[in-house]
C-alpha cells in the first residue's frame, strides 16, 4: 500500500496526555433555527447549545445547508442569524460562540455562486470550505472547484465522506482526493453507528488510516439520531488509534476556525 506524506505536518500539541486542555470546537453543526432542515425553532436551538456545553464543546460552527436544492442561505443571511443566535445565547446565560460557515452542495452554480460572494469559508477565515458531494457520486467539478479555491488560498474540506457511496464501493477514490490536498470531516454518529455498520466500519477505517481531518457532530436536532455524540465518537477514536492522534483531530478543528493550518498524520492509502 502506498503511504501518502502530502499534509504530514509538525505536530504541536502542548501536552498529549491532558485532552482536557484541548478546548472542544464543532465544525459542522445545523443549528441556526429555521434555516433548513436542522433546528426548526430558536427552543432547539437553545437546547442544543446546552447539550453541546455539557460535553465540553465551546464554540460551534454554524453550517446550514447552501443551494443543496431546498435551502439558500447566502452569506449576509448566515451572518445575521449567527449575530442573533449569539445574542440570544448571551441574553440566556449559556456560554457558548457560535461562528459562520455553510455547507456547501457541490453544484454547477457553485463557481459563479463563489465569485458573487454567496459562499462563506468555516468561521469566515478565508481559510477552509467545507463542501458536500451527492450522496451517490464523486463529480469531476470536484477538481475544477479544488483548484479555484487553490488560486484564493482556500482548502476544500468535504463534509462527511464516509456516506458517500462511491467512496464507500471505491475507497481508492479518496486517494485521489487526498494527493489533492483535500481534508475530511467525518461525522461523529456515523463513527457511533448510527448510519449503520458499512458506514461505521468506513469511517473507522479513514481514522486507520489517518485519513480523518476533524470529527464533527453535523447535528440536526434533538432527537436520538443527530444531536450531541462527540464525546462518544472522541473515546472511541482514542481507543482506535490512541489519544495523541486523536487529539491532533480535536486541535486540527481549533485550527480550522483560526484559519491555520492543521496538523496531519501519515495517510495510509487504500
Amino acid at each position: 500500500m502506498r503511504v501518502l506524506k502530502n499534509r504530514k505536518l509538525p505536530v504541536k500539541l502542548r501536552n498529549p496526555s491532558n485532552a482536557q486542555e484541548i478546548p472542544l470546537v464543532d465544525i459542522h453543526a445545523h443549528l441556526l433555527p429555521r434555516a433548513d432542515d436542522g433546528s426548526d425553532s430558536m427552543t432547539t436551538s437553545l437546547q442544543l447549545a446546552k447539550e453541546a456545553v455539557q460535553e465540553g464543546i465551546h464554540t460551534i460552527v454554524a453550517s446550514p445547508n447552501q443551494m443543496d436544492g431546498r435551502y439558500i442561505n447566502d452569506t449576509d443571511k448566515v451572518l445575521s442569524d449567527v449575530d442573533n443566535l449569539n445574542n440570544t445565547l448571551k441574553r440566556v446565560g449559556i456560554n457558548l460562540k457560535i461562528l459562520p460557515g455553510q455547507e456547501i452542495r457541490l453544484s454547477d452554480q457553485f463557481l459563479t455562486a463563489f465569485d458573487q460572494g454567496r459562499l462563506l469559508t468555516l468561521a469566515d477565515s478565508k481559510k477552509y470550505m467545507l463542501i458536500e458531494m451527492p450522496n451517490n457520486s464523486v463529480p469531476p467539478l470536484i477538481h475544477q472547484v479544488i483548484s479555484k479555491l487553490r488560486e484564493h488560498k482556500i482548502t476544500v474540506i468535504i463534509a462527511h465522506p464516509e456516506r458517500n457511496l462511491t467512496l464507500l464501493n471505491d475507497p481508492k477514490e479518496l486517494n485521489k482526493l487526498a494527493r489533492r490536498g483535500v481534508l475530511f470531516q467525518v461525522t461523529s454518529s456515523s463513527i457511533n453507528g448510527f448510519f449503520g455498520q458499512q458506514v461505521a466500519d468506513f469511517a473507522l477505517e479513514m481514522l486507520r488510516r489517518g485519513f480523518v481531518t476533524t470529527i464533527a457532530s453535523e447535528t440536526h436536532g434533538v432527537t436520538s439520531d443527530q444531536h450531541y455524540h462527540l464525546a462518544d465518537a472522541y473515546s472511541i477514536a482514542n481507543k482506535l488509534i490512541g489519544e495523541g492522534k486523536t487529539n491532533i483531530i480535536k486541535q486540527n478543528a481549533v485550527r480550522i476556525i483560526k484559519g491555520e493550518p492543521v496538523d496531519g498524520t501519515t495517510i495510509q492509502e487504500f
